[in-house]
């Protein structure tokens, strides 16, 4: 039964965010390596995949609405904490699958509102990262 009423719900994949996740690891393997949190960061990105994929980038779920914050490591908590802004846009990511959830009123414009006090103050240098969410974003 459980089962059943799993997969009755299940939408198909985004495959636009998934690409877009990939894009973010492809780019932390490339130009974050050098950093002493690259591992961190690259861990937090495949769990966002993983998660992204398991609710076919529309969480459905409270389970699916807090399945990725709950799994992120306390190191990924701290450098968001501390203001570190390739943090920042992968938190920017998680914000943009999440507006993909069905609307309910705790949700929204929530997410918006948490891209813009996530990105206020960050380097230029992440305006191409950030396009994909802050486009995913504009769709309320």
């Amino acid at each position: 039964t459980t089962l059943h009423r799993r997969y009755r719900f299940r939408v198909p994949i985004h495959e636009q965010a998934i690409v877009a996740i990939k894009n973010l690891d492809d780019f932390c393997a490339a130009e974050m390596e050098s950093s002493s949190d690259a591992e961190t960061y690259s861990d937090v990105i495949q769990l966002l995949r993983l998660w992204a994929e398991s609710v076919s980038c529309q969480p459905q779920s409270w389970h699916g609405l807090v399945e990725w914050p709950v799994t992120v490591s306390d190191r990924y908590i701290q450098l968001l904490d501390g203001g570190d802004e390739f943090a920042a846009v992968i938190f920017c990511y998680w914000c943009a699958v999440m507006n993909r959830a069905p609307k309910r009123y705790y949700l929204v414009g929530v997410m918006k509102k948490l891209e813009v006090a996530t990105t206020t103050g960050l380097n230029g240098q992440w305006e191409a990262l950030l396009q994909w969410p802050r486009k995913e974003l504009q769709e309320v």
